[in-house]
């Protein structure tokens, strides 16, 4: 896990299977996913071997962001070339517009 002062970022194939619970209960918040590319629910068992997935490729990396010990986002990176890169966040509902993200480390991807 890597840390930059108060956050914490923990890849999601290193997350225990309650946060991987927890970020999927997130992922799959109205407010969430409705702004995702598949707005469907996704299932626990569907989530759980997209992670196992994340493993075996260097393409994508998923990052579960932990402020104070407590998970309020997630960024991931998708790489489309060996030059570009894409870029996902989402911050989950209960802490957007809280203003962590704007002190931080997670700034930094916004």
């Amino acid at each position: 896990m890597q840390s930059q002062s108060n956050f914490q970022f923990k890849n999601y194939t290193s997350c225990s299977h309650d946060e991987q619970s927890r970020i999927l209960q997130c992922r799959n918040d109205t407010v969430i996913r409705k702004w995702m590319s598949n707005s469907e629910p996704i299932k626990k068992e569907d989530h759980l071997n997209f992670i196992e997935s994340l493993k075996s490729t260097t393409k994508q990396k998923y990052y579960a962001v932990f402020y104070e010990g407590i998970y309020i986002a997630t960024i991931n990176i998708h790489y489309t070339t060996d030059e570009i890169c894409e870029r996902g966040i989402y911050i989950i509902p209960e802490y957007q517009g809280k203003g962590a993200h704007k002190n931080d480390g997670i700034g930094f991807f916004i």
